[in-house]
């Protein structure tokens, strides 16, 4: 194969689609641009429903939770797991408002809480019992995702009182 050709194949894929993308018909974006999605009821649900925003302090600290208030109902506290923050729980703590007392938190070093020079599994229990006494809830259920899981562990076992199970 001569050098001509060789370089005629490794750039035809290249110009190949180049060429599609100008010959793409307006009427085939259009098409995409008329399309209407429907919202699923758990997205509806969510937007109708946003969380009071509020914080507590541990330690000199300031933790942020999110809250979507049930009074009577039993808690319900969602934990991030590591790199994560309290929003990642939003589209899945309105669910449970009806049902349930709901809270999510932003762990030190996460979110809208602050740092510290230095962190603890106790220092994150008692910022996850500090989130239950502060927003209000009882006999709570602790959700935590990883990380999230292992302090609500930890939490469980140096605070067995504050908790009644975790997930």
């Amino acid at each position: 194969v001569s050098y001509q050709a060789r370089t005629e194949l490794t750039h035809a894929p290249i110009r190949v689609r180049t060429n599609l993308m100008h010959k793409m018909p307006g009427d085939i974006l259009a098409a995409f641009s008329n399309t209407r999605t429907v919202q699923p009821a758990w997205f509806s649900t969510y937007l109708s429903h946003q969380p009071t925003v509020a914080c507590f302090e541990v330690e000199n600290a300031r933790i942020s939770y999110r809250h979507w208030r049930n009074v009577n109902k039993p808690g319900l506290l969602f934990v991030h797991g590591h790199a994560a923050h309290a929003r990642w729980w939003d589209f899945i703590a309105p669910a449970f408002r009806d049902s349930h007392n709901v809270a999510t938190i932003d762990l030190s070093g996460s979110g809208d809480s602050s740092h510290r020079t230095a962190y603890s599994a106790r220092l994150f229990s008692r910022e996850i019992v500090g989130c239950i006494q502060a927003s209000g809830l009882n006999r709570t259920t602790v959700v935590g995702h990883s990380f999230g899981g292992a302090m609500a562990r930890t939490a469980a076992y140096l605070y067995p009182e504050q908790l009644t199970a975790i997930i």
